[in-house]
Parts: C-alpha cells; sequence; structure tokens
C-alpha cells in the first residue's frame, strides 16, 4: 500500500484540480526546518492554492512534527479536531518552546 501511494503521486491525474474549491476546514501544520517539503516553498504554495478558510501553522521542527515536538503538534491538532469551525483561518506561527504540558 505504501509502495501504491508513492507511485500515484507521481501520476498527473492525482490531486485536485481545484484545491481552492474544497467545501471543508483545513489545517497545515508544517516544519520550519523542514529539508524534505519546505515551507517557505511548498508551504506557501498549498496556503496559495487552498481556500481562506484553511489555517496554517509553522513549527519548529523538521520534516515529522507530530514525532518530533509531539505536544507542540497536538496543541494545534486536538482543537482543530474537536471543533475545526473554532480554529480560525490563520497563518500562524508557533511559538519555538511550548508553554507547558
Amino acid at each position: 500500500m505504501h509502495c501504491a501511494i508513492w507511485r500515484a503521486l507521481a501520476d498527473p491525474d492525482f490531486g485536485l484540480a481545484d484545491p481552492a474549491g474544497l467545501d471543508l476546514p483545513i489545517l497545515l501544520l508544517w516544519g520550519s526546518r523542514d529539508p524534505v517539503v519546505p515551507a517557505l516553498l511548498d508551504g506557501r504554495r498549498a496556503r496559495r492554492a487552498l481556500p481562506a478558510r484553511a489555517s496554517s501553522v509553522l513549527l519548529p521542527t523538521g520534516h515529522e512534527p507530530y514525532n518530533e515536538r509531539p505536544g507542540l503538534f497536538l496543541r494545534h491538532v486536538l482543537p482543530f479536531l474537536d471543533d475545526p469551525g473554532a480554529v480560525a483561518p490563520s497563518r500562524v506561527r508557533s511559538p519555538s518552546r511550548p508553554r507547558g504540558r
């Protein structure tokens, strides 16, 4: 399954014709030091392609924010999962240090 997913990414028909037309809450989380999918390039492209109500957070991590800073990651994800409508659309830079656990 893993290989099939990666092969699908190379398919020119993969993806959405108009991601801005999505009518659902979206939360983007990016690692500011990600060498694989750089936030300054790919993150900006993704943010511009998505609806205005999408929220994005830049975390002080590399490629795996959920693994590198799980507490910080969950501090953003859990409120979104509880009530996606309560998370205001934004372009937020996360604090570099968590305030507590």
